[in-house]
């Protein structure tokens, strides 16, 4: 029980600078190493300017840290740690990319929220929600003002998966009730709403999407092989009226994708899929403007690769050894997509095709 935890990294705002490391250059697919760092359950953002991480220590303490990001130069930063016990942590930027949300829950389904500013790192008060994340991308931006951000997860008030809005002020609504509980609740930004994208309990995968303003969502479509189904993700590249769905496969362990058309009303019409990679775990994505990106874990190695809109899968590009599958994550900076994840410490590469 974390009745005292405050989620507060200001008490280690000192070390919101650069480390000691001096600036890198970010050359194609060449990872640079950030500083230390171990653990599992990265999430990530990016902001104005900077990529910025926070992941679950073995201890399950929460960490921050990243790089401030400069015409393809990073200079790393660390924000410290917070002590706790937690299981799951996750973080966003809003719309503008100045402000972020972090999210971190506790066993007790407690979730422990704070605002930080982009430019100085400095924190915003503490609140709460009953809502407790069930993977580490159970927050995003909603791409208004307010609410600026989404979470989803199950909540423990009303034993239910709920998604709700959460404003700059620290206020938590309106929520809708997304069903029943979910082993893994994924928030996607897609276009003009946001997809919710459901782990449900028994592997099956579904996806269903909100309006911005949290006041009403889709119906509801699955995929893949109900009982097998397992880690699902979708990505959006904006402008384009499809999306990439990719899962795992328990029995067969590997990924699938398909490319799912998005209806005027925000439900989903998702034909067969193909196989993405095998063996291969914990897919991750970003949208560009000629396709998709994908990264993962292939037997204890990160690997990155291009979809295009057509789903016919490019090469896979190495990135090097992975401890925990799920410490890793994609995203977009200035265009380009970066992977950010948890091997030789904390390391950050720049993709190109």
């Amino acid at each position: 029980m974390l009745a005292g935890c405050r989620f507060e990294f200001a008490e280690h705002h000192d070390a919101a600078v650069p480390r000691d490391a001096p600036p890198q250059a970010l050359a194609c697919n060449t990872p640079v190493r950030l500083g230390d760092g171990t653990g599992a359950q990265l999430a990530a953002t990016a902001t104005a300017t900077r990529v910025f991480a926070v992941w679950l220590e073995p201890s399950g303490a929460v960490h921050g840290a990243g790089a401030q990001l400069s015409t393809q130069v990073a200079t790393a930063f660390d924000v410290g740690t917070e002590a706790g016990t937690f299981l799951h942590a996750g973080v966003a930027a809003d719309a503008t990319g100045n402000t972020l949300l972090g999210i971190a829950s506790d066993a007790s389904g407690v979730s422990f929220l704070r605002t930080t500013d982009d430019a100085t790192l400095t924190f915003g008060e503490l609140f709460q929600s009953t809502i407790a994340l069930t993977g580490s991308h159970g927050v995003a931006a909603t791409g208004i003002d307010v609410p600026a951000w989404v979470i989803g997860g199950n909540d423990s008030a009303t034993v239910r998966e709920m998604v709700a809005g959460v404003t700059a002020a620290g206020a938590i609504g309106p929520t809708l009730d997304a069903g029943n509980f979910s082993a893994r609740t994924t928030l996607v930004p897609f276009g003009g709403r946001i997809a919710v994208v459901d782990n449900v309990v028994g592997n099956t995968c579904d996806i269903k999407t909100v309006t911005p303003a949290i006041s009403a969502k889709s119906t509801t479509a699955s995929w893949g092989t109900a009982g097998q189904c397992s880690e699902p993700t979708a990505v959006f590249s904006p402008g384009h009226t499809d999306a990439l769905l990719v899962r795992h496969d328990e029995t067969d362990n590997d990924l699938n994708h398909v490319i799912a058309t998005l209806t005027m009303a925000g439900a989903l019409t998702i034909p067969g899929e193909s196989r993405l990679r095998s063996p291969a775990n914990e897919p991750r994505g970003v949208g560009v403007g000629d396709g998709y990106w994908v990264a993962y874990e292939t037997s204890g190695t990160l690997e990155v690769v291009h979809v295009d809109f057509a789903g016919t899968v490019g090469t896979p590009i190495v990135l090097g050894p992975i401890p925990s599958a799920t410490g890793h994550a994609l995203v977009l900076f200035g265009g380009e997509p970066y992977v950010i994840w948890l091997g030789d410490g904390l390391e950050l590469a720049r993709i190109c095709p």
